[in-house]
């Protein structure tokens, strides 16, 4: 009586387990299954990471974190190729599937007794779990190279010296912090500030830029994507003319260290947004690092009356060194913004400078201004 009891509550267990299993198969080939309509989307019809929003959304999430950023290592190898990421993951999904249903007959070809069939059935639902595992690691890495390789060929279109081997250093950047000293040093300089052992707005302008410049030696060091508190850590190196006519006054008389000019207007579509904002007027220091950006009225836009347009400090020149500029500036703006609390954007038209008359107009005038 006994022994039946038992064996009744083990084909019970044995019933549940298979309904796991198929259950699980079914999970895994449609996981398959949107993996490969994504893949097919980013990569086949060489629509990168940055053209979708949930690819864009996953790629942004996996280098906020220094855990999540961890299992992308594989993507180094992975950015050798393109077509070949397609080709990769197809292959390697076929091979594992082949080898799974391997392991499903030989596991259960031997397990003649309900106790050894309830045990293939708990190993193959490990397998499947492994299955899942790998693949998604596989596609990740892919997702995440696409995103890469289309915001790095976004930044070498500007130069076209730019070679092969700078997309794997590029990418290298995102996923390496070999520098531990400068990590340490930044984190120092950071508390100093942050606790006023630095008071920043008592430094002549020459202490000023040395710090500023000491802080992008040390992002360039460790490498990688800047942290939340190193991105905006830059809206401490705002310092520049109060108004326009400031400005003006300072670029005619060539009295200023850090050596102003006015930006084009090509160049300064990231601070046009919302209603007024093609009238915007970009200037930058000669070293490519420090920005002051004028709406409308001359006033300089900071992080609290705008935000949004406000113009930024660079860790890197954008344009002696493109691709850095790319990691430690553009990017942690896509992921955190400029502030935390950063507003809406209502309006993101490209073209609405070149639409307005006016706006072009007052560059030229100012342009001009400057240059005479």
């Amino acid at each position: 009586m006994s022994q039946s009891t038992d064996l009744k509550k083990a084909n019970k267990l044995l019933t549940l387990l298979l309904f796991f299993v198929r259950l699980s198969n079914f999970i895994m080939f449609t996981v398959l299954l949107l993996f490969f309509i994504s893949l097919i989307s980013t990569v086949l019809l060489d629509r990168f990471a940055i053209d979708s929003y949930f690819t864009t959304q996953l790629g942004l999430l996996l280098v906020k974190s220094d855990y999540t950023r961890g299992i992308l290592y594989p993507a180094i190898w992975l950015s050798k190729f393109r077509m070949g990421n397609f080709i990769f993951f197809t292959i390697f999904t076929i091979i594992i599937i082949l080898l799974k249903r391997k392991f499903k007959k030989v596991a259960y070809a031997k397990a003649e007794s309900v106790g050894n069939k309830i045990i293939a059935s708990i190993s193959n639902l490990i397998v499947n779990a492994v299955v899942m595992l790998l693949i998604a690691l596989v596609f990740l890495n892919i997702t995440f190279i696409s995103f890469v390789n289309n915001t790095f060929e976004n930044v070498a279109q500007s130069d076209a010296n730019l070679k092969y081997q700078n997309k794997v250093d590029f990418l290298q950047a995102y996923l390496k912090q070999e520098d531990k000293k400068a990590t340490i040093q930044l984190e120092k300089i950071i508390k100093d500030v942050r606790e006023n052992k630095i008071d920043i707005e008592q430094l002549s302008d020459q202490e000023y830029i040395k710090l500023a410049k000491k802080v992008s030696s040390l992002i360039n060091k460790k490498a990688g994507l800047p942290t939340l508190e190193e991105h905006y850590f830059r809206n401490n190196f705002s310092r520049a003319p109060a108004t326009l006519d400031e400005m003006i006054s300072t670029v005619q008389n060539d009295n200023s260290i850090f050596k102003w000019h006015l930006v084009a207007p090509l160049d300064s579509t990231f601070h046009m947004f919302n209603q007024d904002g093609e009238y915007n007027l970009k200037f930058l220091s000669e070293d490519g690092h420090f920005e002051a950006v004028y709406d409308i009225r001359g006033q300089l836009l900071t992080e609290v009356n705008d935000p949004i347009n406000m113009g930024t400090f660079n860790y890197a020149d954008s344009i002696l060194y493109p691709e850095k500029h790319s990691i430690y500036d553009v990017l942690p703006y896509f992921v955190w913004n400029n502030t935390n609390d950063l507003g809406e954007i209502l309006d993101i038209d490209d073209s609405k400078y070149q639409d307005n008359e006016d706006a072009q107009r007052r560059y030229e005038y100012i342009k001009d201004l400057l240059e005479n």
